[in-house]
């Protein structure tokens, strides 16, 4: 049994929400992760993603 790009993609969306949350734990100042609406917008879309693929 062999990995699909769909589990890539999946892989690689999960790790970037990971990293946006991480950067929500330290404070981190950057421009659209600077306040909890922009993560959640970051996250919605990412989330978005999967479900409109093929």
């Amino acid at each position: 049994m062999r990995l699909t790009w769909i589990d890539a993609a999946a892989t690689v969306t999960t790790g970037v929400i990971t990293a946006v949350y991480v950067a929500f734990l330290q404070q981190a100042d950057i421009l659209v992760l600077g306040s909890v609406r922009g993560d959640i917008t970051v996250i919605l879309v990412l989330g978005a993603v999967p479900a409109v693929a093929p």
